[in-house]
């Protein structure tokens, strides 16, 4: 297996654990999300980057410690951005549902996520490199919005009185470029990857390194945010009623989570400039095809729903051959 192949290798894993991760936590009850969220952002944010890049890096904390200001800034920002993006995320499921807010957020967040990395680094393509990469976002892009109709159509099969909110449509766009940025922070920590390579780090592990700094703005935005709401709505006696049959899911779903950046960055290194766009839009529209799988198999498509769930099928279909071309373009 060359590094190509390896690369690819690791990001359809990556795809396969972050569209899977969800399916531990479907029942959190009796917690409530803030006590769900600050347990699962500590172990998705903090303790799982700090472990990997412990074990990927010798003398971490001395590296850590002596980086440059300068280099933290920006992935610190667009880790607190993207932050801000998983917020609105749920936000927005409670006001259009969960299918109308995935075909918008990761709709926005394939495109946006891999075509600002083109323009960040200064990527030149060959022609057909980039007819490939171009055909690729736009049958994914199709896909997903395909995907969104039919979740849609669903919803309304089931309740027809049922009505869109706009506001829940604007705030679904703004979480979906504010979710799109957490790429961008992977790829504007170059100089913290730099920086542990001058203590003898190889490019690949280094990344963990960036992913620690990242994931951190990630954490001050997401479990702020938890906090706050932890104390407006006075549950902290929630957690006496934490078991292990509770805590071992969520903890399974971290772990799957974080599980999925370790191998996305060390995927992207490998893939060389392109690894950012490529990869990207591979992961994320890996992760939408498994989601749903996941979602038929539960019987989330039963009930008089065979018209939407054709739509459904067709738009994983599209999905599908849109990463077969954007990974013929790194080829």
């Amino acid at each position: 297996m060359n590094q190509t192949e390896l690369a690819f290798f690791l990001i359809i894993i990556a795809g396969l654990l972050q569209g899977t991760f969800a399916i531990f936590i479907k029942n959190i009850a009796p917690l409530k999300w803030e006590n769900f969220w600050i347990i699962f952002s500590l172990f998705s944010f903090l303790l799982g980057p700090l472990l990997f890049a412990y074990f990927q890096i010798q003398n971490l904390f001395p590296i850590l410690f002596s980086l440059p200001p300068t280099s933290l800034y920006l992935p610190l920002f667009f880790g607190m951005v993207w932050g801000i993006g998983a917020i609105l995320f749920g936000l927005c499921v409670i006001k259009i549902g969960v299918a109308l807010t995935y075909s918008i957020v990761l709709g926005l967040v394939a495109v946006i996520g891999s075509v600002l990395p083109i323009f960040i680094n200064h990527i030149s393509f060959t022609p057909q490199a980039f007819i490939f990469l171009l055909i690729g976002l736009l049958i994914i892009v199709s896909g997903v919005f395909l995907s969104g109709f039919a979740g849609v159509l669903k919803e309304k099969i089931r309740n027809p009185k049922q009505s869109i909110a706009l506001d829940g449509i604007i705030l679904a766009v703004i979480s979906g470029f504010s979710s799109s940025l957490l790429n961008v922070g992977f790829i504007t920590g170059k100089d913290i990857s730099l920086h542990a390579q001058k203590f003898g780090v190889p490019d690949i592990n280094a990344s963990s390194l960036v992913w620690l700094v990242v994931l951190f703005g990630g954490l001050i935005t997401n479990f702020g945010y938890a906090f706050f709401i932890l104390i407006k709505n006075k549950t902290f006696r929630v957690y006496k009623r934490l078991t292990r049959r509770l805590f071992l899911p969520i903890f399974i779903s971290a772990l799957f989570w974080y599980a999925t950046f370790a191998l996305f960055g060390i995927g992207s290194v490998k893939l060389g400039s392109l690894g950012p766009s490529v990869g990207w839009a591979m992961l994320i529209s890996l992760s939408i095809v498994v989601s749903n799988v996941w979602g038929i198999k539960f019987k989330e498509w039963k009930g008089g729903v065979k018209k939407a769930l054709k739509l459904q099928l067709g738009a994983l279909g599209l999905i599908i051959v849109g990463v077969a071309f954007v990974t013929l373009s790194a080829f």
